[in-house]
């Protein structure tokens, strides 16, 4: 006769249940089920369901009466994962897990669950691979959820904000990965022959090698009878062309139509300098010209 009545009251609450919205229809049963139970039977309830219905609301009645001593096994044994699919679509582990705690209320379990409970569900019912940390460290700032201290570590239930927040769609998902860029390592550059040279190879080509730049004129003033810079500074010195004052360019003048020879400001200009330095010339200003006189002092 208690199972007859039992059954009843099954149907009758899985009935009053498909009367309102499908996300809402396993609160209904719930709520229905324990409105029934407890002999408040002022309500007219709709006809019973079919078969089908009734073997799922059976089902969870018989899971309902286990909750309080394993309310893991409650879950792996009742849930028809088919039922969540927004428990693997989820993008992370705080929503996976606020759903789970949403599950486990629609089965009657309000005293919550902790971290290592909710990633057993996640691992053995949803087959979604989670770990006990992931999921502390994801509810424990998260302000969809409340949590009391249990015997190791917290429990944690869903909160009217976790409603909401799994209730609301939200746009964007996952946000995208971005992938740093490595350096790439420059290309090392081909070996040459003369890399493999020994050092006293290179050293011997180097001193066969003829000079450049400032050497070879240097060399070559020496062959066709150019003094250097200097050189011909300090011989002009020594004649006592410098008795008078004289400008870069009387120099230079001078160099070309007495000498035959060919300078450049820029060659002279360095000497002079050097040679004032060294205090065999002084120098001062033109105030015509505006350009320093070198004299000998």
């Amino acid at each position: 006769m208690a199972n007859e009545n039992l059954t009843a009251l099954i149907q009758q609450a899985a009935a009053a249940a498909a009367q309102v919205p499908e996300h809402l229809q396993q609160v209904a049963f719930v709520e229905g089920f324990r409105f029934l139970s407890s002999g408040s039977t002022g309500v007219t309830l709709p006809a019973a369901p079919s078969a089908k219905s009734g073997a799922k609301a059976a089902k969870r009645a018989t899971a309902l009466s286990d909750k309080d001593e394993n309310p893991v096994a409650t879950l792996i044994n009742a849930v028809d994962r088919s039922e969540y699919p927004e428990v693997v679509e989820a993008k992370s582990v705080l929503d996976r897990s606020l759903h789970i705690l949403r599950i486990a209320e629609t089965y009657g379990i309000d005293g919550g669950l902790t971290p290592p409970q909710i990633a057993r569900v996640l691992r053995d019912k949803f087959r979604v691979p989670t770990d006990r940390t992931s999921v502390s460290t994801a509810l424990s700032a998260a302000p969809q959820v409340d949590r009391r201290p249990a015997k190791s570590g917290y429990t944690y239930t869903l909160t009217a904000a976790g409603e909401a927040y799994l209730t609301v769609p939200r746009e964007g998902g996952a946000k995208p990965e971005t992938t740093s860029r490595r350096k790439r390592r420059a290309t090392p550059k081909a070996s040459t022959p003369a890399d493999t040279l020994s050092a006293k190879t290179r050293v011997v080509r180097k001193a066969a090698k003829p000079s450049t730049g400032t050497k070879s004129k240097r060399n070559a003033s020496a062959t066709n009878g150019r003094l250097g810079p200097k050189a011909f500074l300090e011989k002009l010195i020594n004649d006592g062309f410098f008795k008078s004052p004289k400008m870069a360019g009387d120099v230079i003048r001078h160099a070309s139509a007495k000498l035959g020879y060919s300078y450049s400001v820029n060659e002279l200009a360095p000497t002079f300098l050097r040679l004032l330095r060294e205090g065999a010339l002084d120098r001062r200003r033109n105030e015509e010209s505006k350009q320093y006189e070198y004299l000998t002092p």
